[in-house]
Protein backbone atom coordinates (compact mmCIF):
# COMPACT_ATOMS: atom_id res chain seq x y z
CA UNK A 1 0.00 0.00 0.00
CA UNK A 2 1.44 3.47 -0.87
CA UNK A 3 0.97 7.09 0.08
CA UNK A 4 1.04 10.25 -1.94
CA UNK A 5 3.97 11.74 -1.82
CA UNK A 6 2.67 15.64 -1.20
CA UNK A 7 0.72 15.14 2.34
CA UNK A 8 -0.26 17.45 5.18
CA UNK A 9 1.91 18.53 7.83
CA UNK A 10 1.48 16.14 10.67
CA UNK A 11 -1.78 17.05 13.14
CA UNK A 12 -0.45 17.74 16.78
CA UNK A 13 -3.42 15.23 18.08
CA UNK A 14 -2.52 12.20 15.79
CA UNK A 15 0.54 12.58 16.65
CA UNK A 16 0.08 13.00 20.37
CA UNK A 17 -2.36 9.77 20.19
CA UNK A 18 0.30 7.98 18.73
CA UNK A 19 3.01 9.13 21.06
CA UNK A 20 0.65 7.69 23.86
CA UNK A 21 0.49 4.12 21.71
CA UNK A 22 4.27 4.33 21.39
CA UNK A 23 4.53 5.02 25.47
CA UNK A 24 2.36 1.94 26.49
CA UNK A 25 4.17 -0.71 24.21
CA UNK A 26 7.66 0.90 26.00
CA UNK A 27 6.15 0.35 29.43
CA UNK A 28 5.06 -2.95 28.44
CA UNK A 29 8.73 -3.84 27.29
CA UNK A 30 7.83 -4.16 23.44
CA UNK A 31 12.18 -4.21 21.88
CA UNK A 32 12.74 -0.78 20.20
CA UNK A 33 12.70 -2.51 17.30
CA UNK A 34 9.03 -3.77 17.34
CA UNK A 35 8.01 -0.55 18.39
CA UNK A 36 9.64 0.83 15.45
CA UNK A 37 7.87 -1.18 12.99
CA UNK A 38 4.50 -1.15 14.68
CA UNK A 39 4.77 2.94 14.83
CA UNK A 40 5.57 3.44 11.32
CA UNK A 41 2.78 1.12 10.34
CA UNK A 42 0.52 2.93 12.44
CA UNK A 43 1.49 6.18 11.35
CA UNK A 44 0.86 5.09 7.41
CA UNK A 45 -2.57 3.65 8.04
CA UNK A 46 -3.31 6.65 10.15
CA UNK A 47 -1.93 8.91 6.99
CA UNK A 48 -3.73 6.90 4.78
CA UNK A 49 -7.33 7.40 6.41
CA UNK A 50 -6.73 11.24 7.03
CA UNK A 51 -5.81 11.48 2.97
CA UNK A 52 -9.22 9.64 2.38
CA UNK A 53 -11.44 11.66 4.55
CA UNK A 54 -11.41 10.47 8.00
CA UNK A 55 -11.96 12.68 11.06
CA UNK A 56 -8.80 12.86 13.11
CA UNK A 57 -11.10 13.22 16.39
CA UNK A 58 -12.64 10.14 15.33
CA UNK A 59 -9.04 8.23 14.62
CA UNK A 60 -7.92 9.34 18.25
CA UNK A 61 -11.52 8.27 20.05
CA UNK A 62 -9.73 4.60 20.87
CA UNK A 63 -7.72 4.58 23.98
CA UNK A 64 -4.32 4.63 23.32
CA UNK A 65 -3.65 1.87 25.51
CA UNK A 66 -6.12 -0.87 24.79
CA UNK A 67 -5.59 -0.06 20.84
CA UNK A 68 -1.93 -0.53 21.66
CA UNK A 69 -2.61 -4.16 23.58
CA UNK A 70 -4.54 -5.18 20.97
CA UNK A 71 -2.44 -4.42 18.08
CA UNK A 72 0.77 -5.62 20.04
CA UNK A 73 -1.41 -8.84 20.20
CA UNK A 74 -2.49 -9.02 16.74
CA UNK A 75 1.51 -8.49 15.76
CA UNK A 76 2.24 -11.80 17.95
CA UNK A 77 3.85 -9.76 20.98
CA UNK A 78 2.10 -11.55 23.92
CA UNK A 79 4.48 -11.97 26.12
CA UNK A 80 5.32 -8.66 27.06
CA UNK A 81 5.87 -6.93 30.12
CA UNK A 82 4.95 -4.63 32.58
CA UNK A 83 2.56 -2.91 34.82
CA UNK A 84 -1.11 -2.73 33.99
CA UNK A 85 -2.42 0.66 33.74
CA UNK A 86 -5.04 2.12 35.54
CA UNK A 87 -8.17 1.55 34.10
CA UNK A 88 -10.46 4.78 34.17
CA UNK A 89 -13.37 3.72 35.61
CA UNK A 90 -16.30 6.37 37.25
CA UNK A 91 -14.86 5.59 40.92
CA UNK A 92 -11.25 5.72 39.98
CA UNK A 93 -11.78 8.93 38.08
CA UNK A 94 -13.72 10.75 40.78
CA UNK A 95 -12.03 9.19 43.81
CA UNK A 96 -8.61 10.52 41.74
CA UNK A 97 -10.32 13.83 41.20
CA UNK A 98 -10.96 14.07 44.65
CA UNK A 99 -7.52 13.03 46.09
CA UNK A 100 -6.13 15.35 43.91
CA UNK A 101 -8.33 18.38 45.13
CA UNK A 102 -7.86 17.68 48.91
CA UNK A 103 -4.08 18.11 48.35
CA UNK A 104 -4.88 21.42 46.65
CA UNK A 105 -7.13 22.62 49.64
CA UNK A 106 -4.30 21.27 52.06
CA UNK A 107 -1.66 23.11 49.63
CA UNK A 108 -3.97 26.79 50.19
CA UNK A 109 -4.42 26.62 54.42
CA UNK A 110 -1.00 25.74 54.28
CA UNK A 111 0.42 28.26 51.84
CA UNK A 112 -2.36 30.74 50.11
CA UNK A 113 -4.37 31.56 53.56
CA UNK A 114 -1.21 32.10 55.60
CA UNK A 115 -0.60 34.71 53.21
CA UNK A 116 -3.45 36.49 52.52
CA UNK A 117 -4.12 36.98 56.21
CA UNK A 118 -1.04 38.46 56.43
CA UNK A 119 -1.90 41.01 53.24
CA UNK A 120 -4.76 41.21 55.07
CA UNK A 121 -2.84 42.78 58.43
CA UNK A 122 -0.80 44.79 56.40
CA UNK A 123 -2.98 46.77 53.93
CA UNK A 124 -5.97 48.92 55.61
CA UNK A 125 -9.52 48.01 53.99
CA UNK A 126 -12.51 48.79 54.60
CA UNK A 127 -15.28 46.03 55.91
CA UNK A 128 -16.55 45.52 52.35
CA UNK A 129 -12.94 45.75 51.00
CA UNK A 130 -11.97 42.71 53.37
CA UNK A 131 -15.16 40.97 52.75
CA UNK A 132 -14.50 41.49 48.62
CA UNK A 133 -11.00 39.99 49.52
CA UNK A 134 -11.59 37.26 51.90
CA UNK A 135 -14.14 35.98 48.38
CA UNK A 136 -11.03 37.18 45.99
CA UNK A 137 -9.12 34.28 48.40
CA UNK A 138 -11.48 31.43 48.58
CA UNK A 139 -12.01 31.61 44.65
CA UNK A 140 -7.77 31.19 44.06
CA UNK A 141 -7.96 28.92 47.01
CA UNK A 142 -11.08 26.64 44.91
CA UNK A 143 -8.78 27.53 41.81
CA UNK A 144 -5.45 25.87 42.81
CA UNK A 145 -7.94 22.69 44.24
CA UNK A 146 -9.26 22.42 40.62
CA UNK A 147 -5.78 22.72 39.06
CA UNK A 148 -4.78 19.53 41.19
CA UNK A 149 -7.73 17.59 40.50
CA UNK A 150 -7.00 17.91 37.07
CA UNK A 151 -3.34 17.06 36.73
CA UNK A 152 -3.89 14.41 39.73
CA UNK A 153 -6.33 12.89 36.79
CA UNK A 154 -4.11 13.98 34.05
CA UNK A 155 -0.53 11.94 35.63
CA UNK A 156 -2.40 8.82 36.74
CA UNK A 157 -4.86 8.79 33.23
CA UNK A 158 -1.96 10.02 30.84
CA UNK A 159 -2.33 6.97 28.56
CA UNK A 160 -6.07 7.35 27.49
CA UNK A 161 -7.22 9.24 25.15
CA UNK A 162 -8.66 12.54 25.57
CA UNK A 163 -7.46 12.39 28.84
CA UNK A 164 -5.69 16.41 28.60
CA UNK A 165 -9.41 17.27 27.71
CA UNK A 166 -10.82 15.58 30.52
CA UNK A 167 -9.47 16.63 33.10
CA UNK A 168 -9.56 20.53 32.08
CA UNK A 169 -13.20 19.63 31.95
CA UNK A 170 -12.73 17.65 35.28
CA UNK A 171 -10.91 21.22 36.79
CA UNK A 172 -14.02 23.01 35.28
CA UNK A 173 -16.64 21.58 36.29
CA UNK A 174 -15.35 20.98 39.80
CA UNK A 175 -15.37 24.62 40.00
CA UNK A 176 -19.01 24.73 38.77
CA UNK A 177 -20.40 22.09 41.10
CA UNK A 178 -18.40 24.34 44.21
CA UNK A 179 -19.97 27.22 42.56
CA UNK A 180 -23.38 25.59 42.45
CA UNK A 181 -23.25 24.36 46.14
CA UNK A 182 -22.96 27.80 47.35
CA UNK A 183 -27.09 28.86 47.34
CA UNK A 184 -28.42 25.82 48.70
CA UNK A 185 -25.30 25.89 51.26
CA UNK A 186 -25.86 29.33 52.18
CA UNK A 187 -29.68 28.94 52.47
CA UNK A 188 -29.42 26.07 54.65
CA UNK A 189 -27.38 28.34 57.13
CA UNK A 190 -29.67 31.03 57.12
CA UNK A 191 -32.75 28.55 57.62
CA UNK A 192 -30.67 27.48 60.93
CA UNK A 193 -29.70 30.60 62.29
CA UNK A 194 -26.22 29.74 61.40
CA UNK A 195 -25.65 26.99 63.58
CA UNK A 196 -21.76 25.82 63.58
CA UNK A 197 -22.43 22.56 65.72
CA UNK A 198 -20.68 19.79 64.42
CA UNK A 199 -24.08 18.22 62.37
CA UNK A 200 -24.65 21.02 60.93
CA UNK A 201 -21.28 21.63 59.21
CA UNK A 202 -20.95 18.12 58.19
CA UNK A 203 -24.43 19.19 56.42
CA UNK A 204 -22.94 22.11 54.39
CA UNK A 205 -19.81 19.72 53.79
CA UNK A 206 -21.87 16.96 52.51
CA UNK A 207 -23.70 19.09 50.16
CA UNK A 208 -20.29 20.93 48.49
CA UNK A 209 -19.26 17.89 48.07
CA UNK A 210 -22.19 16.03 46.58
CA UNK A 211 -22.15 19.14 44.11
CA UNK A 212 -18.39 18.51 43.18
CA UNK A 213 -19.09 14.94 42.25
CA UNK A 214 -21.61 15.72 40.54
CA UNK A 215 -19.81 17.91 38.58
CA UNK A 216 -17.08 15.23 37.59
CA UNK A 217 -19.67 12.74 36.92
CA UNK A 218 -20.43 15.01 33.95
CA UNK A 219 -16.79 15.60 33.30
CA UNK A 220 -16.56 11.86 33.06
CA UNK A 221 -19.76 11.19 31.03
CA UNK A 222 -18.39 13.48 28.53
CA UNK A 223 -15.39 11.75 28.40
CA UNK A 224 -16.72 8.00 28.15
CA UNK A 225 -19.60 9.01 25.03
CA UNK A 226 -19.64 5.89 23.19
CA UNK A 227 -17.81 7.08 19.66
CA UNK A 228 -16.11 5.00 16.90
CA UNK A 229 -11.97 4.75 16.93
CA UNK A 230 -10.06 3.16 14.76
CA UNK A 231 -9.55 -0.80 14.77
CA UNK A 232 -6.15 -2.49 14.81
CA UNK A 233 -5.36 -4.65 11.77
Amino acid sequence: MTVSAEQPGPDPHLQSWIAAVSSYWQRRGVSEEDRARLQAELERDLRLAVAEGAAVEDLISADPGEFARELAEANGLTDVSGRTDPVLTTTAFVVTAMVGALAGAIASAVLLYPLGLRVLDAVPLTYNGEGVFAVGLAVVASCVSAAFAACALRWRFRLHAGVRRTSLLAGAFLLLGGAASIAPTMALAARLDYNSTAPVVLTEVAIVLAFCIAGLLAAHWVHTRPTGGPTPA
